[in-house]
């Protein structure tokens, strides 16, 4: 069972390096006096210098992770932690390659930045204009047409149930397989694996992607196969009463209802109108191709 709430942002500005204080969208491009209002209205994004005392640090890099290690370390610990998977550089996909050879498959698509709010419309004391609704909603495409967008500058991201055909691509992390994980009652079968999903987007700057802070209440293993991905954790367990769900859905481990979404805006946060989260924890990370990260 999760633990981890988290907010993903890959960038494409990112490839050499960045400071935590531009870690979620490219507000040190903004003017001065743009800054200074920012400011005024109390509101930073998130790996800005306001977060500083509450940063917890870097999620920590194995080279190498056996099952064993896996199943019976760091899962029961509900911790995130990265591993080098360089055979991931050695799968082909290229936008161009996924465009030929898989262009005919069916995905789903949605804007490049993530916005659940039209999930929550209707809800008492949300209203929700018309503009919201047009930027938030997804929809159906082939992997061809999608990419095509792409190429053209245009607001889509591929964030979808992989494709079968896709899989035979992909090689399975060993250490998420093997009997070292505790069998479920009364059977006794190894790794259940609920979904496999696909994200592809491509951004180059001042555009980026990125997703809401959200709870997913299953265990998720996260592969980078081409970019990278700046990643932002916090725990749960420690600090979920310091980060606002829509819909309360986290109580502990072992109560959890389903997974939830923040009304927190990651880019720009509201400290405000929400004083705890500023306390909460957070960790961040940089997950490079070749890498995968376990998150809780």
């Amino acid at each position: 069972m999760g633990s981890i709430a988290s907010a993903a942002s890959p960038h494409v500005v990112f490839d050499n390096g960045s400071s935590t204080e531009c870690s979620h969208k490219e507000v040190c491009n903004a003017s001065i006096e743009e800054s200074i209002q920012q400011a005024v209205r109390r509101r930073y994004p998130l790996g800005h210098a306001y977060f500083e005392e509450s940063w917890g640090g870097e999620i920590t890099l194995v080279e190498e992770l056996s099952s064993y290690e896996f199943w019976r370390k760091i899962q029961p610990e509900g911790v995130p932690v990265k591993v080098r998977m360089p055979e991931l550089l050695s799968i082909p996909w290229t936008l161009e390659y996924l465009s030929v050879r898989y262009g005919s498959e069916a995905i789903r698509t949605e804007v490049r930045n993530e916005d659940r709010l039209s999930d929550y419309c209707g809800r008492e004391g949300v209203s929700c204009s018309d503009d919201i609704m047009s930027k938030s909603t997804s929809g159906m495409s082939t992997v061809a047409e999608a990419i095509g967008k792409m190429k053209e500058g245009g607001d889509v991201y591929i964030i979808s149930q992989i494709p079968v055909n896709l899989i035979a691509d992909l090689p399975v992390p060993s250490f998420i397989a093997g009997g070292h994980r505790d069998p479920l009652e009364g059977d006794n079968r190894s790794t259940l694996l609920t979904e496999l999903g696909l994200w592809v987007s491509s951004s180059r700057p001042p555009s980026f992607t990125s997703s809401v802070i959200h709870y997913d209440m299953n265990d998720q293993l996260m592969c980078q196969i081409s970019g990278w991905r700046e990643w932002t954790f916090w725990d749960m367990r420690r600090d979920g009463h310091k980060i606002p769900m829509w819909s309360g859905h986290y109580h502990s481990p072992s109560e959890v209802v389903g997974s939830d979404d923040s009304p927190i805006q990651g880019e720009m946060v509201d400290v405000e109108r929400w004083p705890q989260f500023a306390a909460a924890r957070w960790f961040n990370t940089t997950l490079q191709s070749g890498e995968c990260i376990f998150i809780p």
